[in-house]
C-alpha cells in the first residue's frame, strides 16, 4: 500500500489568481495542488501531506476542522481552485513519538499520526460473508498508486510500450482456481461459497466452471460495476465485470497484454476498455499528458469517468513503486460519492 501520510517539501507556492482573493494560497507537493492558507507555509518547507482517500484521527484536536467531511481527505476545490490531499506543520508529530527520527523527505509518517486508507463501503445487501483474509499469498490486492505521488516512475517507462486502460468506478473482485481449489474474493475478503457480489459475477459469466475447465493455477482480478457498487456511475442495470489484471500462478508472473486479451476471449469474460496503447515517450508522455488525458475521460452516459490506468504491456517490477508497474490518475472533474 502507498504511504498515506508523508514528509514532504513544498516545492512552489504562488498567489491565487484572482486578486480579490487573499485568504488562501496554491502550494505544489510533488504533481499535488494544494490549497494552503497565506503565509502559513514558504517554499521548501517541510511538511506533513496527507493524501486524498485518507481518514485523519478524529481524536487528535488539530484535525477537529475535518469533522464537517467526516474526517476525510478529498479533492476538493477552494475559490475554483484544485485541492488534493491536506498540508499540516511538522508539529503536528508528537514529540515522544519522532525524537531521534530522521524526518528528511519521504519519511513514512502514517502510523506516526494514525492515518488510515478510506475504503468505500459496501451495500450490506452484496458484501457477503467472509471466510477468511485475503489470499495475499497467491496475488497481491490491487491497489494503484497515483502518478501525482509518484511523478519520477515515468522513467521507468523509457523503452517500454504501454496502454491505457479506463478506471472502471466499482469494487474490486478476485477469482481464484488454484490446486483444483475455487475462491471468490472482494477486495480485502475472501467469501463464503455463493455469498456476495463476486458470486453474482460467478454466476452471470459462469466463472467457476469455466477455470474449472481451463485447469490452471490462475487468478484474474477485475472491477465489479453496477447496482449498489459505489453509485453505479455508468447507470447499468445489472452487475458487470471488468477484467483488468491475471496471474499464472504456477510461474507466478502476470500476463502480458496480449495473453490477458486472448485469455478473456477465451472464457468470454468483458475486459477494461483499453483506450490507447504506445511506445512511450518522454518527449510527449509527461505527467501533464496523463493529467489531460485522465481529465478528458467520460463514461458512456456522458458522465465524467473516475480517470485512466497506465500499464506496461509486458509486466515488470517497478523499483520505485516496489511493486509490479502500473499506476492511475484520477479525472480531477471526477466527484466521488461519500
Amino acid at each position: 500500500m502507498s504511504k498515506l501520510a508523508t514528509i514532504q517539501k513544498i516545492h512552489s507556492i504562488r498567489p491565487h489568481p484572482d486578486p480579490d482573493v487573499n485568504r488562501i494560497e496554491l502550494a505544489k507537493i510533488k504533481e499535488w495542488p494544494v490549497v494552503v492558507k497565506k503565509g502559513e507555509y514558504k517554499e521548501n518547507d517541510l511538511v506533513c501531506y496527507i493524501e486524498i482517500d485518507c481518514i485523519v484521527p478524529e481524536s487528535n484536536p488539530y484535525f477537529e476542522f475535518m469533522r464537517s467531511r467526516k474526517f476525510r481527505t478529498w479533492p476538493a476545490k477552494f475559490k475554483k481552485q484544485p485541492s488534493s490531499g491536506l498540508v499540516c506543520p511538522l508539529s503536528i508529530l508528537p514529540n515522544d513519538k519522532v525524537a531521534g527520527l530522521d524526518l528528511q523527505e519521504g519519511y513514512d509518517v502514517s502510523d506516526i499520526l494514525g492515518i488510515l486508507k478510506y475504503e468505500r463501503p459496501i451495500d450490506i445487501q452484496i458484501g457477503g460473508d467472509a471466510k477468511g483474509g485475503f489470499p495475499t499469498n497467491l496475488i497481491s490486492i490491487s491497489d494503484e498508486d497515483n502518478l501525482l505521488s509518484y511523478p519520477e516512475v515515468l522513467q521507468e517507462l523509457v523503452g517500454k510500450r504501454i496502454y491505457i486502460s479506463s478506471k472502471a468506478d466499482g469494487s474490486s473482485v478476485t477469482f481464484i482456481y488454484n490446486n483444483n481449489e475455487f475462491k471468490a474474493c472482494s477486495r480485502r475478503l475472501e467469501l463464503k461459497d455463493d455469498s456476495g457480489f463476486p458470486y453474482r459475477l460467478v454466476s452471470k459469466y459462469d466463472t467457476k466452471n469455466k477455470l474449472v475447465e481451463l485447469n490452471r493455477n490462475i487468478a484474474i482480478q477485475g472491477e465489479a460495476i453496477g447496482p449498489k457498487l459505489n453509485g453505479n456511475r455508468l447507470e447499468l442495470k445489472d452487475i458487470e465485470l471488468r477484467v483488468f489484471r491475471s496471474k499464472d500462478l504456477d510461474n507466478k508472473e502476470l500476463f502480458n497484454l496480449a495473453k490477458l486479451k486472448e485469455l478473456c476471449e477465451h472464457l468470454s469474460l468483458p475486459m477494461v476498455k483499453i483506450i490507447d496503447e504506445f511506445d512511450f515517450n518522454p518527449l510527449i508522455h509527461t505527467v501533464e499528458y496523463f493529467r489531460n488525458l485522465a481529465d478528458g475521460q467520460l463514461y458512456d452516459n456522458g458522465k465524467p469517468g473516475e480517470g485512466i490506468v497506465v500499464t506496461a504491456c509486458e509486466p515488470f517490477y517497478s523499483y520505485i513503486l516496489g511493486k509490479e508497474f502500473s499506476f492511475k490518475v484520477i479525472n480531477s472533474n471526477y466527484k466521488q460519492e461519500s
